[in-house]
């Protein structure tokens, strides 16, 4: 078995409490503005391909909806919460963060978000310059998640195989690319569902960044 030189963390759902508060937002806006039940499913499918896919999928599903207009009055509503600190960092992130560091492993982020006011919240709540070597974002590349993408400039980055790095991910769509990459994949639970054909694709699944530390501390 390769060595594991690298651990490479999704954020949205991951590293940041972030995927129940966007569904609540969308949830809240379009069945007050057009009476639409926008039901868990509907944004679930979505969770970890970044916001332009789901904002498609409005279009698609609910064409009286002017899609521009709720992408503006949702990023606000966002960005809000986020600045007052209304979205919590992941159970365990300290502790993830820490035992990596005492391992000597490489850290990178790679996600599908493109949201440059959320990811320069995030920047300063997690510390992007004292905890990860790299950060990837859905900027950076001209295919998002499922494609793997963000992994593999990640990889690339970090200058390390891919078949050296650990992806910690929380979606089907995620999960996928990390394994396109080459990557073995642990699953964090998170509001997004994942059928059993891809939870077979992990090394484990957790509950917590916490419980996965402990579980890659003595993996490794």
């Amino acid at each position: 078995m390769n060595k594991v030189k690298a651990i490479i963390m999704d954020l949205d759902g991951v590293l940041m409490d972030s995927e129940r508060a966007t569904f609540h937002i969308w949830q809240t806006l379009m069945g007050r503005e057009y009476g639409v039940n926008l039901k868990p499913e509907h944004y679930m499918n979505y969770a970890g391909e970044g916001s332009l896919m789901f904002e498609e999928a409005i279009h698609y599903h609910f064409p009286e909806v002017s899609v521009d207009r709720l992408i503006r009055t949702w990023r606000e509503k966002f960005d809000a919460m986020a600045r007052r600190n209304k979205i919590p960092v992941k159970t365990g992130f300290s502790e993830m963060i820490g035992m990596t560091k005492g391992k000597g492993l490489r850290r990178a982020i790679a996600t599908s978000n493109t949201q440059t006011s959320w990811l320069g919240i995030c920047r300063e709540v997690l510390g992007f310059e004292e905890n990860f070597d790299i950060v990837v974002t859905g900027n950076d590349v001209n295919r998002l998640k499922p494609y793997p993408d963000t992994y593999l400039l990640a990889s690339q980055l970090l200058g390390v195989d891919p078949v050296q790095c650990i992806a910690i991910e929380d979606s089907a769509i995620g999960i996928s690319a990390a394994v396109q990459a080459g990557m073995r994949v642990i699953r964090i639970r998170d509001v997004a569902p994942v059928s059993t054909k891809y939870n077979k694709l992990c090394l484990a699944s957790f509950d917590s960044l916490r419980d996965a530390a402990k579980y890659l501390e003595k993996y490794l």
